[in-house]
């Protein structure tokens, strides 16, 4: 199996306990991680948000290279990020790392606004791969309600200089506990998405770099090249959202790092 959009279901999913779940696993994360490695040599497209956030797009000829198929359109995003006012610089990996590493479903929902649901379908292993939904409110008209189910893994690898890293990784997926157009799905369209995200310590903990590299197709009557057009823009949406959201956890929580909570917020620079 590669990162594709084609659809996995629970069958596809050895059991945890054997060396077979454990190899399908690391195959996933090798690629993975050979797609985050390439991204110096894709295509720089716009960039977006004050310019903090650079958006990519990976040729057709390129994909094969990295074991995708040359039919799905890539796009890719680049962030980095700091903690400012805080004594503990190295604490941003750990916003980081709370905010899109555990419970990664629960999270999304509070910081994507068009996340209206998230659920649990199964966990194959606790913290490392689990079947999950969400559904996605409906959009500007004719875009009907939209739910995505995907197989989550996640893990926090190992580096050769000490710092800190982790990587996400989604796949498609269908579960008999949330099936296309039945019950409550009858009126929402399936999408589909695949996507690689890495966050990584830099300069000693003092930044970290937020990656991302995805595949979509939105389902129903949207043409699949008007989800590849609009594709690269829509995905650094996300950035500036999940910034406020730890922006707003901050001023809510305090930070004993530091002598002030007002003055310390993550700001994107490249």
């Amino acid at each position: 199996m590669s990162l594709s959009l084609a659809t996995l279901t629970p069958k596809d999913v050895p059991d945890p306990q054997t060396p077979a779940f454990a190899s399908l696993v690391d195959r996933y994360f090798a690629q993975g991680q050979a797609v985050i490695d390439s991204l110096p040599t894709w295509h720089k497209k716009s960039t977006y948000h004050a310019n903090t956030v650079q958006a990519y797009a990976l040729s057709k000829e390129k994909r094969p290279s990295l074991g995708l198929d040359s039919a799905e359109h890539w796009v890719a995003r680049t962030s980095t990020h700091r903690l400012q006012g805080s004594a503990n610089t190295s604490a941003v990996y750990d916003y980081f790392r709370n905010g899109l590493l555990v419970d990664h479903s629960e999270q999304e929902r509070q910081y994507i606004e068009s996340c209206m649901e998230s659920e649990r379908l199964q966990v194959f292993r606790e913290a490392e791969a689990e079947g999950l939904h969400c559904r996605i409110s409906k959009g500007r008209p004719p875009t009907s309600p939209r739910t995505f189910v995907f197989l989550l893994l996640t893990r926090e690898l190992e580096s050769t200089t000490g710092s800190r890293i982790f990587m996400n990784i989604s796949v498609p997926f269908d579960h008999p506990l949330c099936l296309s157009k039945q019950v409550n799905e009858k009126n929402r369209v399936r999408g589909r998405y695949i996507s690689v995200e890495c966050v990584r310590e830099i300069e000693v903990g003092d930044k970290v770099e937020w990656l991302m590299a995805t595949s979509s197709d939105a389902g129903g009557s949207i043409p699949q090249f008007l989800t590849d057009w609009s594709l690269a823009g829509k995905v650094t949406e996300d950035v500036p959202s999940f910034v406020e959201y730890v922006n707003g956890k901050i001023a809510a929580e305090g930070d004993s790092s530091g002598p002030t909570t007002k003055s310390k917020v993550i700001t994107l620079r490249l």
